[in-house]
């Protein structure tokens, strides 16, 4: 008989590939994963060199945009310390050295100065105190020539900003000096007038980098800390010069890179600004956590691309094994197309929930110019300029309401909200909600009025439970005409937390209360000119939710 030779080769392959169909696509999907994972990888770092990249470019414009803001505020109070010093009234007081009108020459100029100043005095050529705003007797007759701002003043005879240091006002308050010759008849110096710049206002400089950054310095020429965006009180004029990083910033050069916290010494991802013409320095910094939460849904998202290929192949095999055999498993492709689309929409709200900082943090710059532009020129708006910077004012809040709402809403979705429960008065947890809602209604023309159990305790997250009762009020005074009334009632039921809210406002047509919860729903565009985002329903429910 005739014995049959044995397969090689490409035909033994082939004849394998057609008796078991899943092993020949087991072998394609191994010979794809190696270079696939190779691509993986390669992918993962050249996104977390962006990433790093971005990020410091970020904390870089900020630290810039921030001095730029504190020397705004630095020059602002300089040059209206200059127009005083220049003035008929304190010129004639300097030449006359009498306290009582130099007294009353300060008590008129010092409320120009602005909220940033906290004393305005005036000093002989030898450097005595002879008068200051607001009145502090004890200071009156002592002599101050060894500060710097007095040196300074005296040495250049031009305008002069001190280092930080401890006064010897009530209290021993930290400051910086500006001190401004007064010029005689002859152009020679008289005196010198000079505003103590109130520190304790210089955390509001740096309230947009708190809001996006984990914190921030500033820091005078000497290396001194002049205020800490996270705990403003804390570590005033505190030595910080032998810290590489201030020591290169004191020397004008700006720092961007991975450094160690000047005050606590731990890493952090750090950039430095230089204040233009003050000498002063802002130090921005940020944990590099914020790299690893950044980058993890990209990571995330590759593995699951490299997964979902390497499945893919096998479920092929898998699939052409069952059609082989003519077993059907219909139901594999549906499974498969709901967790892509689930997979989907998690990553479209991490995308959300990452963008806070890129989202928040230049609507917060646009509202802190637009404030700090009201207060400085309040004097000399006209009534044109003031209607712009309102609705420049009202356009942001607007934007910022929905940026707040749509990211909230985001991290909600993407599971980045966690409830934090505590036990809580119920007439405590209410109370600042209630009251918002009376001044709104009492704005509106609209009668408020609220039942409260007082006595009765629960255990939940106050701060999320008060954005639901904000929420909930709100609605009900924006949408109710003056004359109307919105009444709260909060209690418990059984085990239960039970609010609610009824007015006398426009209503919902029947026909569309099924709707009411949800996202970018905008019930009353035909039946009111009231504004709102159509988010606020939508994330007071998915709240609730989460309180189970």
């Amino acid at each position: 008989m005739r014995l049959k030779s044995r397969p090689r080769g490409a035909a033994r392959l082939s004849r394998l590939a057609l008796s078991r169909p899943w092993v020949a696509v087991l072998a394609v999907a191994l010979l794809i994963a190696a270079p696939a994972v190779t691509v993986a990888k390669l992918s993962a770092d050249m996104a977390q060199t962006r990433q790093r990249t971005a990020t410091f470019d970020r904390e870089h414009r900020a630290a810039v945009e921030a001095a730029a803001i504190v020397a705004e505020h630095v020059q602002t109070v300089r040059e209206d310390l200059v127009a005083v010093a220049q003035h008929a009234d304190l010129r004639a007081a300097s030449a006359t050295k009498v306290p009582a009108a130099l007294t009353a020459a300060l008590d008129d100029f010092a409320p120009l100065l602005g909220k940033d100043v906290r004393y305005v005095f005036y000093e002989d050529l030898r450097g005595t105190l002879l008068a200051v705003s607001p009145p502090v007797p004890d200071l009156v007759g002592q002599n101050f020539s060894s500060r710097d701002y007095f040196s300074g003043v005296m040495r250049t005879g031009q305008p002069y900003i001190s280092a930080v240091y401890t006064t010897a006002f009530p209290g021993n308050p930290p400051a910086a000096s500006i001190a401004v010759p007064i010029l005689g008849a002859d152009g020679h110096p008289t005196g010198i007038v000079v505003a103590a710049l109130d520190l304790t206002r210089a955390g509001r400089w740096l309230a947009s980098l708190r809001a996006a950054f984990d914190d921030a310095y500033l820091i005078d020429r000497t290396g001194h800390l002049i205020v800490r965006a996270s705990a403003p009180g804390s570590d005033v004029l505190r030595d910080l010069s032998a810290d590489p990083i201030v020591a290169r910033m004191l020397g004008g050069a700006t720092f961007v890179g991975d450094g160690a916290d000047p005050i606590g010494g731990s890493p952090e991802l750090i950039a430095t600004g230089i204040v233009p013409d003050v000498g002063w320095g802002v130090i921005v910094l940020q944990s590099p956590d914020v790299l690893a939460r950044q980058l993890s849904p990209l990571v995330k998202g590759l593995a699951q691309t490299l997964a979902a290929l390497l499945a893919a192949l096998l479920g092929a095999g898998a699939l052409v094994a069952i059609l082989a055999r003519r077993v059907a498993r219909d139901d594999l492709a549906l499974r498969a197309t709901n967790a892509a689309l689930a997979q989907a929409s998690r990553a479209k709200s991490e995308f959300l929930a990452n963008m806070s900082h890129e989202l928040r943090t230049p609507m917060n710059a646009i509202l802190g110019f637009s404030d700090l532009l009201e207060e400085q020129l309040a004097a000399t708006l006209t009534d044109r300029q003031r209607r712009y910077l309102a609705n420049i004012r009202a356009a942001g809040e607007h934007l910022l309401e929905l940026i707040n709402d749509v990211l909230d809403l985001a991290k909600v979705e993407a599971g980045r909200i966690d409830v934090r429960p505590e036990t809580i008065a119920l007439g405590v947890l209410v109370e600042p909600a209630l009251a918002s809602s009376r001044q709104s209604a009492a704005a509106q023309g609209v009668a408020f009025s609220a039942d409260v159990d007082d006595r009765a305790t629960v255990i939940v997250d106050p701060g999320r439970v008060r954005q639901i009762l904000y929420n909930l009020l709100s609605n009900g005074v924006k949408f109710t005409p003056a004359g109307g009334s919105v009444r709260i009632e909060v209690g418990l039921a059984g085990d239960d937390l039970r609010i609610a809210v009824a007015d006398t406002g426009i209503g919902i047509p029947a026909d569309r209360q099924g709707r009411v919860f949800g996202i970018f729903e905008r019930l009353h565009e035909d039946l009111s000119a009231a504004g709102g985002t159509g988010l606020g329903l939508a994330l007071t429910k998915r709240l609730v939710e989460l309180h189970g």
